[in-house]
């Protein structure tokens, strides 16, 4: 089973950096609970929260909302 570590291995200190800022963010809307898993991170609170794909130089986010977020850098698919 992946660890979230495992994740990192490749990256850069400033991709982990990120991840541990929102982690920080996501953690003033309550604890939240990290579940590796083997290409993401899920990231829940009470439900599923965030996923989190790494990548050598960002950090591709899925968000769970119940509504629209109109941002020109988020897309829904």
């Amino acid at each position: 089973m992946p660890t979230v570590n495992d994740h990192f291995v490749t990256k850069g200190s400033a991709i982990r950096a990120l991840y541990n800022h929102l982690l920080k963010i996501l953690n003033g809307f309550g604890p939240v609970k990290e579940m590796p898993k083997k290409t993401s991170i899920h990231i829940d609170r009470k439900s599923a929260l965030v996923g989190v794909e790494t990548r050598k130089d960002c950090l591709l986010l899925t968000i769970k909302a119940d509504h629209h977020i109109d941002h020109p850098r988020i897309e829904k698919f």
